[in-house]
């Protein structure tokens, strides 16, 4: 088990405790540059049961009050690949960096006056997590995630029956949400390497479904999830479909050349968004596809598998580029 270095130094001092076992190894005892009280935290990586080189890493913080001492906050940012840190640092930690400070400040808005709150570096590879081989596919990501909680809680036994409500942003949205029941008669096609984005037609076990599902495992008092500006699915139809008639709406404001406005317009048609845009009215008449392989960021390579033209491109060096990409 591991503690970066820059969370152990100075001398020790008593902190209050949440614990009934020994866990003064990740007792963060002072930090740099920090001249505030901070609520008594705990740090470090805790290897992922079955992988032992996999390591996540996690920042603890005990609630400021007793009177909120049952709850406990488990806080994810989103990415996939972003390190919750941003949040502890940024968002709704005890300290945070404002403007161009370069020593963080006390943040009066912290959650953990709320709630103990658990921030956690996933999935491996993400902040200062690390491991020899990361996951491929959102299915690897929650079962990593499952069982590094389990080795967590052996840690932190007396965290395990708190109140507990997982949180998150943005990319949280798919990590957090629990799924519909599965069809069925529905066979899901095997994740593949670079599936970081889910399939919409396959069922992927996220971390509040497989907590739900898994009680044998990790019997937890779930108590609710809470997303912010989340992502709950296919990434083109919430953002690059609509982008080019923002753009247009916000031409004058913006002061976008003509050329560019043309340049997105044609990707439009490209892409085939300009029909999926036509489909659109309130309330909806049915399910609407998204052209390509939306669920793989729309990578031109996938694009020409699924057939749709791509526009010709002029220079060579452009040729180049797109190839490698």
């Amino acid at each position: 088990v591991l503690v970066p270095s820059f969370l152990a130094a100075a001398a020790p001092k008593v902190l209050p405790s949440l614990l009934n076992s020994d866990v003064t190894h990740f007792a963060v005892r002072s930090l740099p540059n920090v001249n505030f009280s901070l609520p008594p935290s705990w740090a470090g990586q805790i290897p992922i049961p079955g992988h032992s080189d996999n390591q996540l890493f996690f920042w603890l913080f005990q609630a400021e009050s007793h009177n909120v001492s049952q709850d406990l906050i488990i806080w994810l940012n989103g990415g996939p690949g972003c390190s919750s840190m941003t949040g502890l640092t940024y968002e709704n930690g005890p300290l945070k960096f404002t403007a161009q400070a370069a020593a963080p400040s006390p943040n009066p808005y912290s959650w953990t006056k709320l709630a103990n709150v658990l921030y956690v570096d996933q999935p491996v590879g993400t902040g200062f997590s690390s491991g020899s081989k990361a996951p491929s596919n959102l299915a690897d990501i929650t079962d990593d995630f499952v069982h590094w909680l389990k080795a967590f809680y052996d840690h932190f036994p007396v965290l395990r029956m708190k109140n507990t409500y997982i949180m998150g942003e943005s990319y949280a949205g798919i990590y957090v949400s629990p799924l519909p029941s599965p069809d069925p008669q529905h066979k899901p096609k095997t994740p593949q390497r670079n599936d970081w984005l889910p399939n919409v037609y396959i069922q992927i076990p996220y971390f509040a479904h497989s907590l739900l599902t898994s009680r044998s495992l990790l019997n937890l008092n779930l108590k609710a999830i809470a997303l912010g500006d989340p992502t709950f699915g296919n990434v083109a139809a919430m953002t690059d479909v609509v982008a080019t008639t923002y753009l247009h709406q916000q031409r004058t404001h913006l002061s976008i050349p003509a050329p560019i406005l043309s340049a997105f317009s044609a990707a439009d048609r490209a892409c085939g968004f300009d029909k999926i845009l036509a489909q659109l009215a309130y309330p909806p008449k049915g399910p609407i596809a998204i052209p390509g392989n939306p669920e793989g960021l729309n990578f031109l390579p996938r694009k020409r598998q699924h057939n749709i033209p791509v526009p010709p491109l002029k220079s060579t060096q452009n040729k180049s580029k797109r190839q490698a990409a």
